[in-house]
């Protein structure tokens, strides 16, 4: 599994979303922070208020999906 620091992590983050939902410009979400979670991951995301749901949605999508490749550095 790779290991990435917060801020490389927000950069993959970023770009992943942006593919997902070109439409949107609105969308932000904070450094990736570290949780502990029994299915694996060891960090998580939280969407700005100017997400929309849709976008927020895409977002969950991504995180779930990247948070089986990487995992935040210590």
């Amino acid at each position: 599994m790779n290991r990435l620091d917060a801020s490389d992590l927000f950069v993959l983050l970023e770009r992943a979303l942006h593919r997902r939902s070109r439409d949107c410009s609105g969308c932000a979400f904070s450094l990736p922070f570290r949780v502990e979670d029994e299915r694996g991951g060891n960090w998580a995301v939280i969407p700005s208020h100017t997400c929309s749901p849709k976008c927020e949605d895409i977002l969950h999508e991504v995180v779930s999906q990247l948070r089986t490749s990487y995992r935040l550095a210590d």
